[in-house]
């Protein structure tokens, strides 16, 4: 009875650390190149764990290959990852800038699936758009940054993810990672001034030149 008792207690308290622990991977895929972040992180606070990075050539990108490497990556630092995040390179999706004037939300989606009809072409239900308001200095009018993603890439990302039985949650390019980052990093260091989140670094190797590629995703909620 007592032992029923306490695995039931161990379970619970695993299923609280879980709940206040986002055990997460980021994932950068370059033309010749994948970098992978492990982070642990809670409410305040992000910590870098283990990084690995590893030249590929681009001929060779395919599901197989880049799931055997983030599994071995798993698999030599003993770590539990339970979602997945993914930073794409910028050459891979069709990003452009709408002004539009201010109006609801549902009239600002057809101005902008419009827009990027007219861009794409009849490439357009290939894609998948996302868009984000940014800053405008015009006034009564709205600054739409919009992302124009291959349905392709997405499906690989979602397929590798479950290959490898992990959550996805987010999916973003490259300069917004980056960008996100940057805004919050104090000087070179790898610290950060972030309002929402202390970082610490528990690998004094995380590649200082690469982490900032993936960290960005990171800071998300």
């Amino acid at each position: 009875m007592i032992t029923i008792l306490r695995k039931q207690l161990r379970g619970l308290l695993n299923k609280i650390k879980d709940f206040i622990i986002k055990r997460m991977i980021s994932v950068y895929i370059d033309d010749n190149y994948i970098y992978i972040i492990y982070a642990e992180k809670t409410f305040f606070k992000l910590k870098l764990i283990d990084d690995f990075k590893i030249q590929i050539s681009y001929k060779n990108y395919n599901e197989h290959n880049i799931c055997n490497i983030i599994k071995e990556f798993i698999k030599t630092n003993k770590i539990s990852p339970k979602v997945i995040r993914y930073v794409l390179k910028d050459t891979n999706l069709v990003l452009k800038y709408a002004d539009i004037p201010s109006m609801s939300k549902k009239y600002i989606e057809k101005n902008i699936f419009w827009e990027m009809e007219n861009e794409l072409g009849e490439d357009f239900k290939n894609y998948n758009i996302y868009y984000k308001k940014v800053k405008s200095n015009l006034s009564k009018v709205f600054r739409i940054k919009v992302f124009a993603v291959p349905k392709d890439i997405i499906e690989f990302c979602i397929s590798i993810s479950k290959s490898l039985n992990l959550k996805i949650d987010v999916i973003e390019p490259l300069t917004e990672s980056r960008e996100r980052a940057l805004k919050f990093l104090k000087s070179n260091k790898i610290s950060f001034i972030s309002p929402y989140y202390m970082l610490s670094v528990e690998k004094s190797c995380i590649d200082k030149d690469n982490f900032i590629n993936n960290v960005g995703v990171f800071i998300r909620k």
